[in-house]
């Protein structure tokens, strides 16, 4: 991997040596996070921008958002940077109701004003959609690209917001690069069931409810108030909080001996004992480098049906 640095006034910076870095990777997260430390000449200088590139492509561009210049023990500066979804992130989306909003309103509402290139499906919606105070930029249209189009979104190296497509293909992963593998079960998370009403004064008789984890002998309930929801969001809105409850209940995390070449949201299969004709979903990866030379380690889910349960009832548990 290789890296250029440009200073907060446009100047490239001449990394002498890069010590080592972590480009992390996640599909559930709206921007990406590089670390790298670096020896330069010029310890003093204020780092604006940093590009890495993977066999020439483009896979990283961000902002600096903190920055440690070590005067001593030889010199050499640290950096953390955020890909350019961070300026969604960062920004708080106006509080509103759209009438029937397309995906392309949104991004001129919520990505255009900060320069993002418009990239996502043309996709609209069934009715009203509400984007309540405190939502940030990313989260109006993430949440928008979910109910209606069913995947996450991103802004790419190339300032283009797009959303996360699973590839149809799938590639299997090269036993002889894997330097260690391990099956995590996570039920820390897993939400069981949300009650939610759909009036003020209601009680919350309104439930949808995991299978997942009913198999897997998971209580964990939340209430929700979705009475200043439109109709049509308050389904969507609950089925999204099981889900992403439910992807780090399995999670399969293997350390490749060489930067492998995976993408977010792709198709995978696994040369493991039990995982024979089971697909997977690279939802993380982390691409590092230090003196032990280096690794990517992919995260992996496996590719289920959604099975959720949704009634009436009053309950008190």
């Amino acid at each position: 991997m290789t890296f250029e640095i440009y200073d907060i006034n446009g100047n490239s910076v001449q990394a002498d040596n890069i010590l080592s870095y972590e480009l992390v990777n996640e599909t559930s997260a709206a921007c990406d996070g590089l670390q790298i430390k670096f020896i330069c000449a010029e310890s003093c200088v204020k780092i604006g921008k940093i590009i890495a590139r993977r066999g020439g492509e483009k896979i990283f561009c961000g902002f600096a958002d903190k920055q440690k210049s070590v005067l001593t023990d030889g010199g050499y500066i640290y950096v953390y940077a955020r890909s350019g979804g961070s300026v969604l992130v960062d920004n708080e989306a106006i509080p509103c109701e759209y009438r029937h909003p397309t995906s392309k309103q949104l991004w001129l509402s919520c990505a255009e004003p900060f320069g993002i290139k418009f990239a996502l499906p043309q996709v609209a919606s069934q009715g009203s959609y509400a984007v309540q105070k405190g939502k940030s930029c990313y989260a109006a249209i993430n949440d928008f690209m979910l109910y209606t189009h069913g995947t996450a979104i991103y802004v790419s190296p190339e300032n283009e917001l797009k959303a996360f497509e699973k590839n149809g293909d799938i590639i299997a992963a090269d036993e002889n690069d894997v330097i260690s593998a391990a099956v995590v079960y996570d039920r820390s998370a897993v939400i069981s069931r949300v009650d939610y009403k759909i009036n003020p004064a209601d009680k919350y008789i309104y439930h949808l409810e995991s299978k997942l984890a009913a198999e897997n002998s998971v209580l964990r309930r939340r209430l929700v108030n979705l009475s200043a929801l439109p109709p049509w969001q308050r389904d969507k809105k609950c089925a999204q909080m099981l889900k992403n409850s439910e992807k780090s209940f399995c999670t399969v995390q293997v350390v490749f001996s060489r930067d492998a070449d995976f993408k977010l949201a792709g198709r995978v299969t696994l040369p493991f004992k039990g995982f024979e004709g089971q697909a997977f979903i690279v939802m993380k990866t982390i691409r590092a480098k230090n003196a032990g030379g280096e690794t990517t380690t992919v995260h992996f889910i496996p590719e289920t049906e959604e099975g959720y349960l949704n009634y009436v009832a009053e309950q008190k548990l």
